[in-house]
Parts: C-alpha cells; sequence; structure tokens
C-alpha cells in the first residue's frame, strides 16, 4: 500500500468522483428510461382513446386494429401486438404474432395508473367505412364533434405494465369501455436499443472523465503540496556549513504559512545553537592548548629532576601521559569545530599518497610486532592533500587497526588508483562492529568497544575527525565490512589534477 500522501489525495478523488459519476450516470439513465417509456404510454393513450370514445361495430375491430399495428409497426406490422375484447371476454380481434406467454383472460391487467395521463377529451374520430376499400388501414378524415350517428362512450384511464416474451419485450397499454377492452403492445426493441446506446456511452465516458480527474488531482495536489516540497528542499540543503537555508513565506498559501514560519524560527534556533556550540568547542581547544603546554613542560622538567626508579618518576610519567592524551584530544577538537564551521581548509600540496602508506605500514609493524602486517601498494598514486592532515588520518585509521585487533591478528593495506580517485582500503583482523552501531561509528566520542575503557588510547574521536579530513580533500571514509573477524575502512580521495570541491565539506559518498 501506497505511503504518498499525493497519491492518497489522488485515489480519494477517483474514488469519490467515480462514485459520484456512477451514481450520476445510473440516475440519469433510469430518468431517461422512465422518461422514455412515459412518452410511449402518452402516445399509446392518445391513439387508443379517440378509438374507445365512441361505439364501433365488431366487424370494425380488425380494420381498427391494422390501422393500429400499420401506425405502430410499419409496413411488417412487427413492431405492434392488438387485442380486442368484448364486454363478454370473448376476443374480437387479435394480432397473429400475438404471444402465447400472454393469455387474453388475463387482461384488463392490473397496474398502477400513471397519473400525468387523464381521461381522453379530444374529439371522436369518424365512423369507420362498412367495407374494406384500398384505403384500409389509414387513418379517415376527422369529422366534427357531434356529428349524427356517433355514440359517446365513458373511457377508463390506461393501465400500463411492461411484459417480457419470447418475441421480446413489449410495452402493454390497456383501455377499456362499456363495449370493449383494447390492449395494445408496443415492442421496445428500439428503445431498448437506444438506452443501450446511452448506457455505453456512459460507460466509455467514464474511464476518460476518471482519468481527468486524477490529472486534475494530480497537478491541484501538486500545488498544493509546493509548499513541502520546498520545506523539504530547504532542509536537504541545510548543512553545517549553509544553516542560513530559509523559505521565503511571500506567496506561501495561508495553510501552509504557519508550518513555514514554524520551520524558519526552528533553523533560526538550530543556527544560533550550532554556531555557539561551535564557538564554544573553538574557544575551548584554543584556550586550552597554552595552558597544556605549559603543565606539559613543567611535568617534563620534574620528570628530568626526579630520581631514577623512584615513585615520583613514575607519578610524573604517568601525569605526562595524560598530558600529551589531553592535547591530542584538544588537537582533534580543535580541527573538529573548523570541520563543522567550514573553515578546515587543507593546505594542498602534491603529496606521494603511496610513500605516506609506506611509511604508516612501518609504524604499524614497529608498535605491533605481534601482528602480521601485508601491503598492497600501488605505485606514485599522486593526490594533492595537506600532508600533515593527511598523516594524521592515516595514523588515526592505522591506530584503530591495531587497537581493536586481536592476538596473532593481521592488518592489510591496499592502495589502487581506480579511474579518478585513489582507494585506500585497511582492513583488520578483530572483534566486528555490532550492526546496530554502524550509523554511530562516525559519531563524536564513540568507541566500538567500550569494554577496553583507558587500555585504549582514544576517546572516539579519530574516526570522525579522519572522515572529515577526507571530506575536506573531496573525499570520504566509509565502512565497507565488519563481519566476523574481519574490519575494513576504505579512504577515497581524488588523484592530482582531478580534485573537485576541495577545501569544501564535501558530503559525496564513496
Amino acid at each position: 500500500m501506497s505511503h504518498s500522501f499525493r497519491v492518497r489525495i489522488i485515489l480519494l478523488s477517483v474514488g469519490v468522483s467515480g462514485l459520484v459519476l456512477a451514481v450520476f450516470a445510473f440516475s440519469a439513465w433510469a430518468l431517461a428510461h422512465r422518461i422514455g417509456l412515459r412518452k410511449i404510454d402518452r402516445e399509446m393513450a392518445e391513439r387508443m382513446g379517440p378509438i374507445l370514445i365512441v361505439s364501433h361495430p365488431p366487424e370494425h375491430w380488425s380494420w381498427i386494429a391494422g390501422g393500429l399495428n400499420l401506425s405502430y409497426g410499419g409496413d411488417g406490422g412487427s413492431g405492434c401486438l392488438v387485442l380486442v375484447k368484448g364486454a363478454g371476454g370473448e376476443v374480437l380481434e387479435r394480432s397473429s404474432d400475438w404471444p402465447t406467454e400472454l393469455p387474453a383472460d388475463r387482461f384488463p391487467i392490473p397496474a398502477p395508473t400513471n397519473p400525468e395521463l387523464r381521461y381522453f377529451t379530444g374529439p371522436p374520430p369518424p365512423p369507420a367505412p362498412p367495407r374494406a376499400s384500398p384505403d384500409a388501414g389509414r387513418a379517415p378524415k376527422e369529422a366534427p364533434a357531434g356529428s349524427p350517428g356517433w355514440t359517446l362512450l365513458p373511457v377508463t384511464p390506461p393501465e400500463f405494465a411492461t411484459r417480457r416474451t419470447h418475441s421480446g419485450t413489449w410495452r402493454l397499454g390497456t383501455m377499456e369501455n362499456p363495449e370493449v377492452t383494447v390492449v395494445v403492445g408496443v415492442s421496445l426493441a428500439r428503445f431498448g436499443a437506444e438506452m443501450a446506446r446511452v448506457r455505453t456511452a456512459f460507460l466509455a465516458a467514464l474511464p476518460a472523465a476518471l482519468f481527468l480527474i486524477a490529472v486534475g488531482s494530480w497537478l491541484v495536489s501538486r500545488r498544493a503540496l509546493r509548499s513541502v516540497d520546498d520545506l523539504a528542499h530547504v532542509a536537504e540543503r541545510v548543512t553545517a556549513s549553509s544553516l542560513d537555508q530559509r523559505i521565503p513565506a511571500e506567496g506561501v498559501e495561508t495553510e501552509f504559512r504557519r508550518l513555514v514560519t514554524v520551520f524558519n524560527a526552528m533553523l533560526d534556533r538550530l543556527e544560533r545553537s550550532f554556531r555557539q556550540a561551535v564557538r564554544f568547542s573553538a574557544d575551548a581547544a584554543h584556550e586550552l592548548r597554552t595552558p597544556l603546554t605549559i603543565l606539559q613542560g613543567s611535568i617534563e622538567q620534574a620528570l628530568q629532576e626526579a630520581p631514577t626508579g623512584s615513585e615520583q618518576q613514575r607519578v610524573y610519567n604517568d601525569l605526562l601521559e595524560e598530558v600529551q592524551r589531553l592535547k591530542a584530544i584538544t588537537r582533534k577538537l580543535l580541527l573538529l569545530s573548523q570541520a563543522d564551521s567550514g573553515q578546515l581548509r587543507p593546505t594542498l600540496e602534491r603529496v606521494d599518497l603511496t610513500a605516506l602508506a609506506e611509511e604508516t605500514v612501518e609504524d604499524v609493524q614497529a608498535l605491533a610486532p605481534q601482528l602480521t602486517v601485508t601491503a598492497d601498494l600501488g605505485p606514485n598514486v599522486q593526490v594533492l592533500a595537506d600532508r600533515d592532515l593527511l598523516q594524521r588520518t592515516l595514523g588515526n585509521l592505522s591506530s584503530n587497526a591495531v587497537s581493536y585487533n586481536r592476538d596473532g591478528g593481521s592488518v592489510e593495506f591496499r592502495l589502487t588508483a581506480s579511474g579518478d580517485l585513489a582507494e585506500l582500503l585497511i582492513t583488520n583482523t578483530g572483534p566486528g562492529i555490532p550492526s546496530q552501531d554502524h550509523d554511530r561509528l562516525f559519531g563524536r566520542f564513540y568507541r566500538a568497544d567500550p569494554s577496553r575503557g583507558r587500555r585504549t588510547d582514544g576517546v572516539g574521536l579519530g574516526l570522525s575527525l579522519a572522515r572529515e579530513i577526507a571530506r575536506a580533500h573531496g573525499g570520504n571514509l566509509v565502512l565497507v565490512e565488519s563481519r566476523g573477524d574481519r574490519t575494513a575502512f576504505r579512504m577515497t580521495l581524488p588523484l592530482a589534477g582531478s580534485t573537485p570541491g576541495v577545501g569544501e565539506a564535501s558530503q559525496t559518498g564513496a
């Protein structure tokens, strides 16, 4: 099921509109069907009324039925049925194709009277000719009402019903006077075909209407959600170096104006808090450098003056290690604060990354002789970088590879040049990093194995700083894998001559 608000709006609009259109189409079709039947009923009443208002001899009903059949059914006479019964129930006239499913004794048909049809009050027709003539079947000329020889009879209101037979569907109308009952059936084949065409037209127009509604709903939702899209775009552009991004409130719909105002106010507070935090971190790191340097010098002097092998010398030595550790943390915090504020700008020069990696390999071999160190370094891999920052990055990565290794483990260095990037892969054995901690691995003060405590140098700033330095050079640092007994990090840097975005905190992934 889709979780898109825009898709839900479109589906809801199409569903509601489709239901409304379906109800409207059915209602319109039913109304047209009812109006069509009323028209047929009125026409039958107007044709039968003038005939029944006067008395006719029994032998004339054959001529009268032929005239009705001709007027409804055309030359073939297949569109009309006529049944005439006398006062005693005898059949005076019946169409030759009268359906057997409609026995004559069922008439008159009990059916509701159409309230729009009343007793016939028009002039009666002229008397029928005494014998057949070439003009049989044609309506004779009218004569004035009240002509001699006419007997006016009362006529009941017409009754109508629809019946289905093997020969088709018929609309039957029944009217009677004291002498006869006349039943006229009109075929609904043509009427049914017209209604079928109307139904087909509705069904054909419905998908097109729903498609247009869907397109319109998409355009309306796109216009309505434009402010939300603007919020998303601004949020995507917000980084540590661009916290000044804001959404213009001019021209925003009333319903979204408060959201835009709240979002901009949140960015204002976030920018102020971030600037204050960065400024505090930078100021603290900067102010701590001088007293730590003085403290280190004093401890070194006291260490030299203490008797060799004495308790004082041991204490001073421990204090010196802690001060050096504090100075390293202070340097890292200062660099991180510069990276956060976008002010970490490397001093670029052409650096032989192959030679720098070889030096790192030699340092690891010297510091951890118990580990197996292997190197596969591509020759003469040149990058434009700040040598000191890059050396610090390699030192952090190699230090982690040694610190979080196991006894008798291994460290592997592999340097390659691929396309416009130099790739350095550092792999070490040892306990893997839990998968739930992968997203926090490059966070500040995160340590993959807190149980090591102070036995492992560092406070969890090395990886974060290494990634910031790599990004400041236009590259990146990522965790490739950490499963089982193997953990691998990959650092990418643009090769010399192809270093886009150097000096900015690039967010490009590798």
